[in-house]
């Protein structure tokens, strides 16, 4: 019978509940270290698309989310006259949105991990982490595992003291963010927006050498932080970490699993990221004279089915194959091959 196993993570947003979660479900012992005094989520609402729905009701966790959202049925943009660009339905399993408070998203995960004997320690700030399955907070206090998980968002320190950090830049795409509550009428919504309080939000796009360095993983913005055109920074976090817990569930040696784990799911992590590069710069920074061509080429994204096919694929995560944490693990122990930049194999 296997030892019961020990995981440290820092930072306790999505990514990182929802590792604790998992693990603590699988057998493990938990504990989550949060910089700030209370657990919560900074912004408005959140889209969750199918991958993370998903995860959500594999957990059960979505009977307990459902009622404090709004399933989405059909998604439209517009130009500035007011011309549909483009539509698409929602209604299917493979299609389908959920949208949320970020909080109620936080506070779900929350008490799930808590229910499932996570510790959770606020005001601990992880300043660095080593190979060897170690988090040192800003104290100088260590704190060892068997698996160490840095999930402390685009700025983390986990990634940059472990040297795994090939690009992190702040994007200049801004968004400004309201939210309404329930489905106003389009007359009503703009008195809402007059009457409501706006979040400006700002993102980061995140590329690593690596996900994992000895016992030591990434996850979520701390591992690849995309462009929010596709709306799928949570959704990735959640299905990759479900991802990972199989991994270690099936694999004896965690540093075999953290490797066969990146080989599998970061080439549709990648291309989630590339394509929602693609939309943002095609969406947000196209100059103005040009935006009848614009227009069209969103439209084109929508109509043609060569692009439509590859955005949804990547959009969706895998959203209409088996999802990745239901395929058997393929893993050679003691092999020293890592996964390198777009999921390629590389000698060390």
């Amino acid at each position: 019978m296997r030892e019961q196993r020990h995981a440290e993570i820092a930072g306790a947003g999505t990514a990182g509940l929802i590792a604790a979660t998992l693990l603590a479900r699988a057998g493990w012992s938990v504990r989550v270290h949060e910089r700030a005094d209370v657990i919560r989520e900074i912004g408005a609402g959140i889209f969750l698309h199918n991958n993370g729905l998903l995860v959500l009701e594999e957990t059960g966790l979505m009977d307990e989310l459902a009622p404090r959202g709004t399933r989405l049925m059909r998604d439209r943009m517009v130009d500035w006259r007011g011309r549909a660009m483009q539509t698409r339905i929602l209604e299917s399993s493979v299609t389908r949105r959920w949208s949320f408070p970020r909080q109620a998203l936080v506070d779900v995960l929350h008490m799930a991990a808590r229910r499932a004997g996570a510790e959770i320690i606020t005001s601990s700030t992880i300043d660095l982490a080593s190979p060897d399955g170690l988090l040192v907070d800003v104290s100088g206090r260590e704190w060892r595992a068997d698996l160490v998980v840095g999930a402390d968002g685009y700025r983390s320190a986990v990634r940059s003291s472990l040297g795994l950090t090939l690009v992190e830049q702040r994007l200049p795409t801004t968004s400004i963010r309201f939210l309404l509550q329930g489905r106003p009428r389009l007359r009503s919504v703009f008195e809402l927006l007059h009457r409501s309080e706006p979040y400006k939000a700002y993102y980061s796009r995140v590329d690593s050498r690596s996900w994992s360095s000895g016992r030591a993983a990434l996850l979520g913005d701390a591992a690849h932080a995309l462009a929010p055109t596709l709306g799928q920074g949570s959704n990735l976090a959640m299905s990759n970490a479900r991802s990972l817990v199989t991994y270690l569930e099936q694999t004896e040696s965690v540093i075999d699993a953290l490797i066969a784990w990146e080989r599998a799911v970061r080439p549709t992590t990648d291309a989630t990221q590339r394509w929602a590069g693609y939309y943002d710069r095609l969406t947000k920074h196209w100059p103005n004279a040009l935006s009848p061509a614009r227009a069209r080429v969103i439209w084109a994204f929508g109509a043609l089915p060569v692009l439509a096919a590859s955005q949804h694929a990547s959009g969706q995560a895998g959203g209409d194959r088996r999802p990745q944490w239901h395929r058997r693990p393929r893993v050679s122990p003691g092999r020293e091959r890592r996964p390198g930049r777009r999921g390629a194999v590389q000698a060390p």
